[in-house]
């Protein structure tokens, strides 16, 4: 399947708008795993597709499969990562 630099905005831009809608839930789903396992574990993935294009990264929690965030960045650094992941953190927290 080909997939381009369009097709991967497109999908980043629909994953973000699906799950922003549905925070308060989620939050549940991770509360009721903190809950139950005592304490969550994330985990974040990435890809590029073209192998050079934006790269999409992906974090949810392991046990619940509850997606947390997502970012869709140029060319992934420490430093964005960092913010990025701080931001979800944040979001947990909160």
């Amino acid at each position: 399947m080909q997939i381009n630099d369009t097709s991967v905005g497109r999908l980043y831009r629909l994953f973000l708008a699906l799950i922003e809608g549905t925070w308060p839930k989620r939050r549940e789903r991770l509360t009721a795993a903190a809950k139950q396992h005592g304490g969550l574990i994330l985990m974040a993935d990435g890809l590029s597709p073209d192998g050079a294009g934006p790269q999409f990264y992906v974090l949810w929690e392991v046990f619940s499969g509850t997606p947390i965030g997502g970012m869709l960045i140029d060319q992934a650094d420490e430093i964005h990562l960092r913010d990025w992941l701080t931001g979800c953190r944040d979001l947990i927290d909160d």
